[in-house]
C-alpha cells in the first residue's frame, strides 16, 4: 500500500536523479 508508493517514488527519483529536488520538496513541506 504506502510502501509501495513510496518505492516507486524512491526508485523514480534514483532513476530520474531527482533526489535532490526530492529533498527540498520535502523539506518545504515538512520545516523543522
Amino acid at each position: 500500500q504506502y510502501l509501495s508508493i513510496l518505492y516507486i517514488i524512491f526508485h523514480y527519483a534514483c532513476y530520474s536523479n531527482l533526489t535532490t529536488i526530492t529533498f527540498l520538496l520535502l523539506f518545504k513541506l515538512h520545516p523543522k
